[in-house]
């Protein structure tokens, strides 16, 4: 579904580093999904 986004993986700091491109589920516009909860 759309809300899954996969898993990120921390290096041995704990540090996560990805890029995450998807166009169904928006952040920025009036259906943004930012502080919502489902």
């Amino acid at each position: 579904h759309a809300g899954d986004l996969g898993n990120i993986v921390a290096n041995a700091e704990g540090v996560a580093e990805t890029t995450i491109v998807d166009s169904q589920i928006p952040l920025t516009d009036p259906n943004a999904v930012v502080g919502r909860a489902f």
